[in-house]
């Protein structure tokens, strides 16, 4: 059995519309988990389940374009069990 780890991203928020990012992504079940990571720079990290993915980034560029979420990078997961 393989072990499927949740994708990670992290990307800065819009102060005004941090709410309305997140809240929305919320709102779709399964698909990432939201935490912030320094606060004083709206910066935020994203766990993605592996299904969710595609969806996720299209979200993503869907506020990207309106200027809700900025620098979104798809990084090494920090919280990925080393074998």
């Amino acid at each position: 059995m393989t072990n499927q780890y949740c994708t990670y991203y992290q990307a800065t928020l819009d102060r005004k519309m941090t709410w309305f990012v997140t809240g929305a992504l919320r709102n779709e079940p399964g698909w990432a988990f939201d935490r912030t990571l320094d606060a004083k720079a709206n910066l935020f990290e994203f766990l993605v389940a592996p299904n969710f993915e595609d969806e996720f980034v299209s979200f993503m560029n869907y506020f990207e374009k309106r200027g809700y979420v900025s620098d979104l990078a798809k990084l090494e997961n920090p919280y990925k069990l080393r074998e």
